[in-house]
């Protein structure tokens, strides 16, 4: 009788795993934002919300955009929600009717510059573009303190940054530059003649760390984690300012997932979601 009771425990428990993993929806989010940040905002999510499974797909700014768009016009959106580093993408898929609203009630613990007030697309992550340095090469006096510093001809061939086409994050810090009075266009042709090495942005502080490169344009979570782990590598908040980066999110318009999307959204934004951003970079 016991081993009865005992068979019947393990298939009433097994019965409803099967129930709970038909019942889950899936949606499908977009990103750029880094796989092993992601991953374990995934996890989170998934653990608060057990009946939804969330599905990524990860990539550079530019590719997400281009899987967009290829199935845009192949009439076959995969994506539920897309989550990259760029305000005026969203203000493009918000005019072709990509995006689809939504009131998220932890918007109202966002500052209203960091969403759309018709509730289009939210900023769920701040990342900043600051100036990084090897700890190792750049001591005392020669600690960079300006922009301008990385125009230095004694940093030649030293420098370095990513590019409007690999990053989302610095296509915004090039219109940053570009509209800033002091700064401007003028900036980066003078930076061209430094000869500076391209990379992603991860790639970029990797150079910097190995004293490859002295000094470049660097996210400041991508440092703050390499110096967490010993590398000689810092950075600072030049004296002109630091670029802001708000990364939004968003519910696309063809999404058949709406609620499950929209929970996702609020989590993305809410104290949880915020938290575990503050854990992982």
């Amino acid at each position: 009788m016991k081993k009865i009771f005992v068979s019947l425990s393990v298939i009433i428990i097994l019965l409803f795993s099967c129930i709970s993993s038909i019942t889950a929806e899936t949606i499908t989010l977009y990103t750029s934002v880094p796989q092993n940040i992601i991953d374990n905002i995934k996890k989170d999510f998934e653990s608060r919300n057990p009946d939804i499974n969330l599905e990524i797909y990860r990539s550079g700014t530019n590719k997400v955009l281009a899987k967009l768009t290829a199935e845009k016009d192949a009439g076959n959106i995969k994506a539920d929600v897309i989550w990259v580093a760029d305000f005026s993408v969203y203000e493009n898929l918000k005019e072709d009717n990509l995006l689809r609203p939504y009131q998220a009630p932890e918007a109202k613990y966002l500052p209203k510059e960091y969403y759309d007030s018709e509730g289009y697309y939210y900023g769920a992550r701040l990342i900043n573009m600051v100036l990084g340095y090897n700890t190792r090469f750049l001591r005392g006096n020669n600690i960079p303190d300006s922009w301008f510093d990385l125009l230095d001809p004694r940093f030649k061939n030293k420098v370095g940054s990513s590019s409007p086409d690999r990053s989302g994050a610095f296509f915004v810090t090039t219109g940053a530059f570009a509209t800033t009075p002091g700064l401007g266009w003028e900036y980066f042709e003078k930076f061209a003649k430094q000869n500076p090495a391209s990379d992603s942005n991860t790639g970029i502080a990797k150079k910097i760390a190995t004293g490859e490169l002295l000094m470049g344009f660097v996210l400041d979570y991508k440092i703050r984690k390499m110096k967490q782990k010993g590398s000689p590598i810092d950075f600072v908040w030049p004296k002109e300012g630091a670029v802001m980066v708000p990364s939004p999110i968003g519910i696309i318009s063809t999404t058949d997932n709406f609620e499950a999307s929209k929970r996702f959204v609020n989590y993305s934004i809410s104290r949880e979601g915020q938290h575990e951003f503050a854990q992982n970079g």
